[in-house]
């Protein structure tokens, strides 16, 4: 019986230890997070909104660009398309420009789990003469929902 018993608890372990294996080698497919992202439901401003244009699953390189709307609808800054590489921890770190001349850092941060939901900080590294407004979140991650 001591035997039986034993046996049945050491292929209770190895099943355990198969299922977690198999867990854990599941590809993200990274092509669910195509679409547009905002924080509100209406663009009137004040409004951030990320637009993943394409992600390619092999390479994982991503294509996307980010607007701010100001407040009543102006002005609005927008990125020039952004190309670049998402990490092994789903996030992808950026470079951009705006349309107002700013520049900055940025970094996206992508859920596997929830890719109704992306997560965004926006850095300006060099600000323009001009200007009213920009792309930075103030050094704090926004929420951004899919529309």
């Amino acid at each position: 019986m001591k035997k039986i018993l034993v046996f049945l608890m050491a292929v209770m372990l190895l099943c355990s230890f198969a299922a977690c294996a198999a867990e854990e080698e599941q590809p993200v497919d990274y092509t669910t997070f195509c679409g547009n992202y905002s924080d509100t439901e209406t663009v009137e401003g004040p409004c951030y909104t990320v637009s993943i244009v394409s992600v390619n699953n092999e390479t994982k390189e991503i294509e996307l660009s980010v607007s701010y709307v100001g407040v009543n609808s102006s002005p609005v800054y927008a990125t020039d398309p952004i190309h670049a590489s998402i990490a092994d921890d789903n996030t992808v770190d950026f470079e951009w420009k705006d349309s107002w001349s700013n520049k900055g850092t940025g970094t996206l941060v992508l859920n596997p789990e929830d890719p109704s939901t992306v997560e965004i900080l926006m850095t300006v590294t060099e600000e323009a003469e001009v200007n009213r407004a920009s792309l930075s979140t103030g050094d704090q991650y926004v929420t951004l929902n899919r529309r």
